[in-house]
């Protein structure tokens, strides 16, 4: 809640390249590549650890600081992986619903003004 709420309108980017990090490792297990993040490339500072929430985030996914600095989620990390991928797609899945709540509401007030119009003779 805090990364989405610290992202703003960037927030389906950052969530997206979350997704894309845990998915990549969750589909490539033994592929060291996607298991170490640099923290000081550009895309990964921008895209999300920018953002408030970002690194309380990542060490719930299970990554650890190693010592050249990059961050690093070991073999044992799997449950703690799956945990964060969970709650991304429910994050995901709320911010949905919320722009589809928003977007009837709208259309809503749209049908009532119209419906105003005609009925004072606008």
């Amino acid at each position: 809640a805090k990364l989405v709420a610290s992202a703003g309108p960037k927030a389906d980017e950052a969530l997206a390249l979350a997704m894309k990090i845990l998915q990549n490792i969750l589909d490539n297990p033994a592929e060291p590549k996607f298991r170490r993040l640099n923290p000081n490339s550009a895309k990964l500072r921008s895209g999300l650890l920018a953002f408030d929430g970002a690194t309380d985030f990542v060490a719930a996914a299970g990554f650890i600081r190693s010592g050249d600095g990059t961050l690093e989620a070991p073999q044992s990390a799997g449950t703690a992986l799956i945990a964060a991928r969970a709650a991304l797609v429910r994050r995901i899945d709320l911010l949905q619903q919320k722009r589809q709540a928003e977007q009837t509401s709208s259309g809503v007030d749209m049908i009532a003004t119209g419906y105003r119009a005609a009925v004072e003779g606008g």
